[in-house]
């Protein structure tokens, strides 16, 4: 492996009888970043998981984290393995409720690790299948971490819940590979939402089969309980992209912090020297940003003015139409009412005459009759005798 040197402690949530450290490991390839697990010689459990880690060291495989060296260092067991670039999946189920769809893609990768993890030796059982021992890497796969814990006391205190543990671990009896479907039910009971969608009736009877009491009762492998699964969700299961995405949204930006921490020292950005702000030589120079700060100041104030002076005019435009036509519509009404209300005009007067009244049937017409004079006689004729005008009325 190469020279190994600790950057800082891994925090767990729950309290834990060992030490998580990331390190930097400097080998023929150059830097990489791993995980190293320190046990110390004061379990009464160490030597067996020293033995696990020898039985899967170098184990490769998609869904699993692979175990790179075993070694005893000054009274204790360190066991040093990839480092995986995502989230835990705690961490995810804190930051929101994963869907069916979600949780049934790494639940299925969880159980496809599992199984790589039994054909490589029948005696090899994970026995602490729980949120905080699955990584949700980056590209959308789900990755179990810690293969070497096993079975035991260990499992059970470190846990912190004893509902995690099969029943034949807590009675020590024979336990096998049928202690992890146990631990996958439980997984998959705490991931699947309360109200289950309408294609995922039948997923209750797969959790009941995996949580059985009775090992004979389970699934025998996990590669069967994946078959189940595959079979009752059909083509209801997420892809590794929507894992992804999910991932970055909800842990993006810790994972991005976390590079930039964890980081080589050769790879780290230098941090730039702090400078003292340079002197200006001469007060010109130093006056000339005030200067075109002014004029600046000064161009946005006269737009102001502008835009307010036009918006000042059409307001008054406005104002004026509006009492115009208010003005307009008060004297309207008040004029057509003073017409009808004005009294109707006096009736003519009647005069009394001599004459009879004309005839009702017959309209009487007047006929005016013009007086001319008379033409001047020559001398010596007679002057003719005027005619009185004739009355034709009773003519007519």
């Amino acid at each position: 492996m190469g020279q190994l040197v600790p950057v800082r402690p891994l925090r767990r949530e729950e309290k834990t009888l060992w030490s998580s450290h990331a390190a930097h490991a400097w080998n023929d390839d150059g830097c990489e970043l791993v995980v190293i697990d320190e046990f110390p010689s004061t379990l009464t459990v160490c030597d067996e998981v020293e033995a696990r880690a020898r039985l899967v060291l170098g184990l490769r495989h998609p869904n699993l984290a692979t175990v790179r060296e075993v070694a005893r260092d000054d009274g204790s067991c360190k066991v040093v393995s990839d480092w995986i670039e995502g989230e835990r999946l705690d961490a995810l189920r804190a930051a929101g409720p994963l869907e069916a769809e979600m949780a049934l893609r790494i639940v299925i990768d969880v159980l496809t690790g599992l199984g790589g993890l039994h054909d490589h030796d029948a005696r090899v059982v994970h026995g602490h299948v729980e949120p905080a021992n699955v990584l949700v890497g980056r590209d959308g796969v789900a990755r179990l971490v810690r293969p070497y814990l096993g079975p035991g006391r260990l499992v059970v205190i470190e846990a912190g819940a004893l509902h995690r543990v099969a029943p034949e671990v807590l009675k020590q009896a024979d336990v096998d590979r049928r202690a992890d479907v146990y631990g996958v039910g439980v997984l998959l009971k705490e991931l699947l939402p309360e109200s289950l969608p309408e294609w995922g009736a039948r997923l209750s009877e797969v959790v009941a089969t995996a949580l059985a009491s009775d090992p004979s009762r389970r699934f025998t492998t996990a590669a069967e309980m994946a078959r189940a699964l595959r079979v009752v969700a059909s083509s209801h299961v997420s892809t590794h992209a929507t894992i992804t995405l999910r991932v970055d949204y909800a842990a993006g930006e810790r994972i991005d912090a976390r590079r930039v921490e964890l980081a080589p020292p050769a790879a780290r950005p230098a941090e730039p020297a702090p400078t003292k702000p340079p002197l200006l030589p001469t007060m010109r120079i130093a006056a000339r940003p005030v200067v075109q700060a002014a004029s600046e100041t000064t161009r946005m104030l006269r737009v102001s003015l502008q835009r307010v002076s036009r918006m000042w005019a059409a307001t008054l435009g406005v104002s004026v139409v509006l009492a115009a036509t208010l003005v307009w519509i008060g004297v309207r009404p008040s004029s057509a009412t003073a017409a009808r209300t004005a009294p109707p005009p006096p009736p003519p007067a009647l005069t009394m005459s001599s004459e009879p009244p004309a005839p009702s049937v017959l309209p009487v017409r007047e006929i005016e009759i013009v007086e001319t004079p008379a033409p001047t006689a020559p001398a010596g004729r007679p002057r003719p005798r005027p005619r009185k005008p004739i009355d034709r009325s009773a003519v007519f």
